[in-house]
């Protein structure tokens, strides 16, 4: 039948009443137009209706993209940070304070190949300032010499000291020179000779030394060191 095979969208439920309106002029009963004109209806309300399925260009055509699960998404990587060589700190030496116990060796105070006496760690005030920490020996020869030495540690760039005669010395008539020397070369890096009263504040650069020695010599004297004893200290040595 003609009208059967017209009934698929909305234009072709227009085109079926248009057929209607010829048939009703061709006496075809009205039992069967309302039949077909019912049909119609149907098939245009079918064809519009939202459970039809999409149509071309509708939203719904586009199929929504898979949400990736958090602990599968890559993670955000921390931005990058240059390093500013300006907020680089240098390292700090520490002072350090010195005795015999941090020397790498000692010589008694003695004419060489005598016997003298060794290095203390005491102090007595020198020049009438008080000091707490030192070392001191007895110079009882006319021509002694001692001498304490040191290895520079790492990260240091100066020792400080200060040397002198005891103020409770008995033989106030000598002089005494004290000499920061290097040992490895033997140059002297600091030299002063002091009398009983005087001292003098010893502040010398030891970066790119390796030992470093704290020497003290009988100069002369008015009353014979065999007779009275004299006294060197070296007061808070100390590497920096």
């Amino acid at each position: 039948m003609l009208l059967g095979g017209r009934m698929a969208t909305n234009s072709q439920a227009g085109q079926g009443w248009r057929t209607l309106l010829i048939v009703s002029l061709i006496g075809i009963p009205a039992a069967v137009i309302a039949t077909v004109v019912g049909g119609l209806i149907l098939a245009s309300l079918a064809g519009s209706s939202p459970g039809s399925g999409p149509q071309a260009g509708s939203p719904s055509d586009s199929t929504p993209a898979a949400e990736i699960p958090r602990d599968a998404q890559s993670p955000t990587p921390e931005p990058e940070t240059s390093e500013n060589p300006s907020a680089v700190q240098t390292a700090v030496f520490t002072p350090m304070p010195l005795s015999t116990h941090e020397a790498a060796d000692t010589t008694s105070c003695k004419v060489p190949g005598n016997s003298g006496y060794s290095w203390e760690n005491e102090i007595s005030p020198i020049a009438g300032v008080p000091y707490t920490f030192g070392m001191t020996c007895i110079m009882s020869r006319d021509n002694a010499i001692g001498q304490v030495d040191y290895l520079v540690p790492a990260g240091a760039s100066r020792i400080t000291v200060t040397a002198g005669q005891p103020d409770d010395e008995s033989n106030t008539t000598t002089t005494i020179r004290f000499e920061v020397v290097d040992v490895l070369s033997g140059g002297v890096l600091a030299a002063h000779d002091l009398s009983f009263g005087q001292s003098a504040s010893i502040d010398v650069a030891v970066s790119g030394l390796v030992r470093i020695g704290l020497r003290a010599s009988m100069l002369s004297f008015a009353v014979s060191p065999r007779d009275d004893w004299s006294r060197a200290s070296w007061a808070e040595p100390t590497f920096r």
